[in-house]
Order: C-alpha cells, then sequence, then structure tokens
C-alpha cells in the first residue's frame, strides 16, 4: 500500500523540523557533515577511493585540496599536495589539512602504517634505529623480521624516509649467486628487487648472468 501524500504545508513542516545544524558548508562552496571526531565529511561526488571531488570550470579537483587552497589564499606549490592530520580522505575541515610534498605525504603513511597493508605501525625511534641499522649494512629481510613488518615496507622506508642518505646495499657475488637460486625456486623478480635494495633490471641480468658472473 502506498503511503498517503503530504500536502504542500506539511512537506514545509517536515523540512523545518529537519535539523541541519551539523550540516556546514567549507570554503569554496563545499557541502560537509561536522561529525563527533572534528571531521567536516564532504558529501558531495567522489571518485571511488574515498576522496571527495568537485568541478571547477569543467576540471574535476580534490575537495580537500580546495579546501586548504581556500584556507592558504593560494593554490599549492609545484610538488607539493593537501595532507590530512586527521587521516580521513573524506574530510575537508581546513584544520585537519596541512601543505606538504608527495614524499612527505608518503613518508607519513609510511610512519602510520598505512602505505603498506597489514603492517604494523612503527614509532619515531624504531624509524631512527631502522636508519642506523641500514646504515650499518642489516638487511632488508633482518630489519622486516625484527620489526614486525615487510621487506617492502623497510624498502620504502630507506628510499622515502631518507632521501638524502639514501642506503644502497651493494651486491657481491656470493649475493648474485643466492638471487639466482632465489629465482630458479620461483621467487618473483620484484620481491628480490624490494629486498634487495636494486631494479628489476638488475635483477634480470644477474639471473642472464650479465652482471656478477
Amino acid at each position: 500500500m502506498r503511503p498517503p501524500r503530504l500536502r504542500r504545508y506539511q512537506r514545509i513542516e517536515l523540512r523545518i523540523d529537519f535539523d541541519m545544524s551539523h550540516y556546514v558548508t567549507v570554503p569554496p562552496s563545499l557541502p560537509g557533515e561536522l561529525v563527533e571526531s572534528g571531521c567536516i565529511i564532504y558529501i558531495g561526488p567522489g571518485n571511488g577511493n574515498g576522496y571527495g571531488v568537485k568541478r571547477v570550470q569543467g576540471k574535476k579537483c580534490y575537495a580537500h585540496r580546495l579546501a586548504l587552497e581556500a584556507k592558504l589564499g593560494r593554490q599549492l606549490l609545484p610538488g607539493h599536495c593537501a595532507c590530512h592530520t586527521c587521516d580521513v580522505r573524506g574530510c575537508i575541515n581546513p584544520d585537519h589539512l596541512f601543505e606538504g610534498t608527495y614524499s612527505e605525504n608518503t613518508l607519513d603513511a609510511v610512519r602510520k602504517g598505512r602505505y603498506c597493508k597489514h603492517s604494523q605501525k612503527l614509532s619515531e625511534s624504531d624509524l631512527g634505529e631502522i636508519r642506523q641499522q641500514l646504515e650499518m649494512g642489516v638487511s632488508h629481510t633482518e630489519l622486516a623480521q625484527m620489526y614486525g613488518v615487510t621487506v617492502a615496507r623497510i624498502g620504502q622506508i630507506n628510499k622515502l624516509y631518507f632521501p638524502e642518505t639514501v642506503v644502497k646495499p651493494k651486491l657481491n657475488k656470493e649475493m648474485a649467486d643466492e638471487i639466482r637460486g632465489r629465482l630458479a625456486a620461483g621467487e618473483k623478480y620484484s620481491h628480490l628487487a624490494n629486498e634487495y635494495g636494486v631494479s628489476d633490471r638488475m635483477i634480470r641480468k644477474i639471473k642472464n648472468g650479465e652482471a656478477y658472473k
């Protein structure tokens, strides 16, 4: 049975009774909902991975980026992005946003355990210890086992967290023979490249006998 249609004055009364107090508009004209955590969740269109988007002059733009640019009164610097302190992708609260480089944003994700799935979070002291041990030549595999993270995560820290002092482990004949044996056992190029801190191309050269014969 269909519900009875409301008369016009009844529809107006329902709109008046609807609580709009937690709905806000963030410059530049971004509709959002204020939640208990203090985040303002964008209620416009999304891009499928949690970020809100808005069309500006026919171009899709991230809603949180627009909110930060409105707060700063300027466009973000080249090579910079809008980063969240709250780690909520849909949040457009200007107080939860800051300007940072893409590397800084990635490093923040690494630090908080969001860059690699199913990895535990690392503290600042852990990261300092890992840096020292990388400089001492401790392998990525050993560090991954010690800190309960993936080998890829150690590689990310090596490459991204310390861009000014990237530690590139040197290969030798013994390591190359080990790589060949692991390839023969079915291990993937990308996994070995991450573990030994070299490119996939170098792993292929080792396999084909073009390097470290």
